[in-house]
């Protein structure tokens, strides 16, 4: 699972966590700097707000198991029509 995954699955399971503090407990901890360019990803992308807030986009991405990668590969290569049903969980 990529980290940025893991960073929206935190976020899911504690909103009100520091997703680095959250990470660093865990068994074998990813790097610091893993973790910051992670939440700096999502927060570039739209799924994460500078406080470490989830959007709606952050919560949907969470909830799915596909990769970010996947995720945005697929946003970038649809119009914007289908996109709101792709969010919505309704893909055509």
């Amino acid at each position: 699972m990529p980290i940025e995954e893991h960073c929206l699955q935190v976020k899911l399971l504690d909103p009100e966590c520091k997703i680095e503090e959250f990470l660093r407990k865990t068994l074998d901890p990813p790097r610091a700097e893993t973790i910051r360019n992670a939440v700096s990803v999502l927060q570039d992308n739209g799924p994460l707000l500078l406080n470490e807030k989830l959007t709606d986009l952050g919560e949907k991405l969470g909830a799915t198991c596909s990769s970010i990668d996947e995720q945005d590969a697929f946003l970038c290569n649809t119009d914007e029509l289908s996109r709101p049903s792709f969010l919505s969980g309704m893909c055509f």
